[in-house]
């Protein structure tokens, strides 16, 4: 009587090692499938970095007259100009080209969904295209898989895993942009990501001094808001205060300088 008792324990146990074990092989490949996919980018990138022929130019976060322009990489080169983004995802992705959300399921149950990466970019390459006063077919669009994602649907041309976007940018072989025009492009890039760099520092800068002003129009007695208001008696007759806007309840004034 006393054996079957063991003997399902001896089941449960195993039963319990061998989940254990799938789930850890499970997370170790999607780990192992992310890192050697970003690994592949960097060396992909770093070969373009050294080759003459390219000019790789990183994170870009531009506000432009002609709107938003973000993403991870633009290569600047004689065989067009290459605006890379990278995706990092895990699971399988649902979702088409022409569809504005996709949907990534992980472990069969849990699912969230997200931007076609496939339309950001492009929305990115139109902003591109009206920056450098290009032809829309002299810039190429990119997305990089990093993450352990598998898709359902096949991938498009310019959608590819690790580095190979990097085959991807070298299967463009015929010149199509002057060496000049390369130059003066690059030019335009940095130039207008110090402008927005100019004014992002500009725009933390205001809004603190208007959070600081904010706080010193505060009421000291209550905090509540305050308002101008004239002197209309006593020596200081004339004179602007801020007062309390819950006067005459609260007495609280501070004197304008």
């Amino acid at each position: 009587m006393t054996d079957a008792p063991q003997l399902l324990n001896v089941i449960y146990i195993l039963l319990l090692i061998a989940i254990t074990a799938t789930l850890v092989i499970f997370l170790k490949t999607n780990l192992l499938t992310a890192y050697f996919r970003k690994r592949q980018l960097n060396s992909a990138t770093g070969y373009l970095l050294k080759s003459p022929d390219y000019r790789v130019i990183n994170n870009i976060r531009l506000t432009t007259v002609f709107g938003q322009l973000q993403c991870d990489y633009i290569i600047v080169s004689r065989f067009g100009v290459f605006i890379v983004e990278t995706f990092n995802y895990d699971g399988v992705v649902e979702g088409a080209e022409w569809q504005a959300i996709w949907t990534v399921i992980k472990n069969k149950q849990k699912s969230q969904q997200f931007d076609n990466p496939i339309q950001q970019v492009e929305s990115s390459k139109k902003v591109l295209v009206k920056l450098l006063g290009m032809n829309k077919y002299e810039i190429f669009s990119v997305v990089v898989i990093t993450g352990a994602a598998n898709f359902k649907s096949k991938l498009v041309e310019n959608m590819t895993y690790g580095k190979g976007y990097l085959k991807f940018i070298q299967g463009k072989t015929r010149p199509i942009i002057s060496l000049p025009k390369t130059q003066q492009i690059i030019d335009i890039i940095e130039s207008e990501q110090l402008k927005s760099s100019r004014n992002k520092s500009a725009a933390v800068k205001d809004a603190s001094s208007s959070k600081k002003q904010s706080e010193t129009n505060l009421c000291p007695s209550c905090g509540g808001d305050m308002i101008i208001e004239l002197v209309e008696s006593g020596s200081d007759v004339g004179q602007q205060i801020l007062r309390c806007t819950l006067y005459p309840t609260c007495r609280g004034s501070k004197t304008l300088v």
